[in-house]
């Protein structure tokens, strides 16, 4: 048995028994920050593409719940799902509000499911 071999043995016995060695830290780091490199430059790209570029999952009949639906940003996104063929299942403690919304999706012919102030009674 010759010096190379054993010296691999060893190195490849280290690693098994959970001992690893300065080498084996500084590899296993090394392709830690390669991936992270990886993974930054992907969602750069991403990020930098217009929106019509990469494919978006289709919501078409899925069931979408949303919460705070009466107003503001809950509100934009029930229109929004529902313009993608969404159920839409709205939730706000405010009904007056919630109804509202219900009546701009009734305009836009999608499948609406109302909570009653909140409660979680449909």
């Amino acid at each position: 048995m010759d010096i190379t071999s054993l010296a691999t043995g060893v190195a490849a016995a280290s690693i098994i028994l959970g001992n690893p060695t300065m080498i084996d830290q500084v590899v296993e780091t090394l392709v830690v920050i390669a991936k992270c490199v990886v993974m930054t430059l992907v969602a750069s790209v991403k990020a930098l593409l217009p929106m019509g570029v990469l494919p978006r999952k289709s919501v078409k009949g899925e069931t979408v719940l949303i919460t705070g639906s009466g107003s503001g940003l809950g509100r934009g996104m029930a229109i929004e799902f529902a313009k993608l063929g969404s159920k839409i299942v709205l939730w706000d403690i405010n009904e007056k509000g919630n109804m509202e919304t219900k009546k701009m999706l009734d305009d836009l012919k999608a499948v609406v499911l109302i909570s009653a102030n909140g409660s979680g009674v449909l």
